[in-house]
């Protein structure tokens, strides 16, 4: 099975939780057990794995990204509609 989930941003740089998407896309799908193989599909995306959803915790995660990577140093510095395969 593939399916696409599409995340639209509302910020340049921020943390999403998108397990209730993946809860209802593996729902749906009626499949029992297996893998669930994740893939940002833009360059400036990616899949990041948290044990917990605190404000704080997001917000040192985005901070030390900006720290690391200052802004326009990529050519394709833009906001991004993020998709992601399962």
């Amino acid at each position: 099975m593939q399916k696409q989930i599409i995340i639209r941003t509302d910020k340049h740089n921020a943390l999403y939780d998108i397990i209730l998407q993946l809860e209802k896309t593996l729902a749906e799908s009626c499949i029992q057990s297996g893998v669930v193989n994740g893939y940002a599909q833009v360059a400036t995306a990616a899949i990041m794995i948290q044990e917990n959803w605190k404000d704080s915790e997001q917000n040192d995660v985005v901070k030390l990204l900006k720290k690391r990577t200052p802004s326009r140093v990529w050519e394709h510095d833009t906001r991004v509609v993020m998709a992601i395969r399962i």
